[in-house]
């Protein structure tokens, strides 16, 4: 469970920036694969992951370095 916790981290916090600039990189020189990778980087399955794991006790919200992140911006 940590892992995913620690996935859930870096998709939706940590790298959200880089990969909001890599799909912009992908439509503008678009690629056939910028809609796959939308719906990579927006699928609401990783949104009910968060959800599940802060019901047991694991919110990505607890870790250090999410709570480093957001102290830093």
């Amino acid at each position: 469970m940590e892992r995913i916790r620690t996935l859930v981290y870096y998709k939706k916090y940590l790298f959200r920036r880089q990969l909001d600039l890599v799909y912009q990189i992908l439509v503008a020189v678009q690629s056939p694969e910028a809609p796959r990778f939308y719906e990579m980087m927006n699928e609401a399955n990783m949104n009910e992951v968060e959800k599940i794991l802060d019901h047991h006790d694991m919110a990505v919200k607890d870790l250090p370095c999410y709570r480093y992140l957001v102290a830093q911006h």
